[in-house]
């Protein structure tokens, strides 16, 4: 893994993949509904929130915290090439880029009841919500670009351990896993009321982008909130 990751970051195709990652990503209302599609893809799966740090703190108090102070939403940028931080630019060239995944990646796996199945899933989740935004919303994005990203993605999500399948095959795991282990809980009401309340909008627009079953699971959370969400 670290020779092949070495050779991709001193080869000429790094800037242009990171360049197409960065606009795909960068368009307006992309991160967002994106974003809101991997947290929907998360917080209606059981197995997945009832993974937990050994200090036992619940998934519902993590999250909140996560959101309210953005620590997804920066790595995400920080992974993309998106980020503002003089520190963070550059992708996964940039070193501390590189160390911030090893260090999620070993993070992730001392969490109680982590398996690898479950670093694939997001892996793969993170990997195709841009790509089922832009389908959805059939916003113009060409074969070319579509390649520079998927190449990108696929050796960021190295760092974390998983290697990724062609896009088609990452949307049918996904598919799989999401229709296999879904449910509505009483977690998943907790878990989606921080969403509701910071990201309605986005909530609302990733509703189409969802799989049926996470979009059925995710109206029906909202429905228990008394909150209606309509495709």
């Amino acid at each position: 893994m670290q020779d092949e990751l070495e050779k991709y970051l001193k080869s000429p195709l790094y800037q242009q993949d990171l360049i197409a990652t960065s606009e795909i990503w960068g368009k307006s209302e992309v991160f967002g509904i994106s974003g809101m599609f991997i947290f929907c893809s998360y917080i209606t799966i059981p197995k997945l929130t009832a993974v937990h740090p050994r200090n036992n703190l619940p998934r519902s108090h993590t999250l909140a915290g996560g959101l309210a102070g953005e620590h997804e939403k920066r790595l995400l940028q920080r992974m993309l090439g998106l980020s503002s931080e003089q520190n963070w630019q550059g992708g996964i060239r940039n070193l501390r880029v590189r160390n911030l995944l090893l260090n999620l990646r070993q993070h992730h796996f001392e969490l109680v009841g982590m398996r690898q199945e479950f670093m694939q899933y997001f892996a793969c989740i993170i990997a195709i919500s841009v790509l089922r935004a832009y389908s959805t919303f059939f916003w113009p994005i060409d074969k070319e670009s579509q390649e520079c990203y998927w190449r990108y993605i696929s050796q960021t999500v190295l760092l974390l351990g998983v290697s990724l399948d062609e896009q088609e095959c990452a949307q049918q795991h996904c598919q799989t896993f999401i229709d296999m282990y879904t449910q509505v809980t009483p977690t998943g009401i907790l878990l989606l009321e921080p969403l509701l309340e910071k990201y309605p909008k986005y909530l609302q627009k990733s509703l189409p982008v969802l799989f049926p079953t996470t979009r059925l699971a995710v109206q029906s959370l909202s429905q228990k909130k008394n909150v209606e969400l309509i495709l």
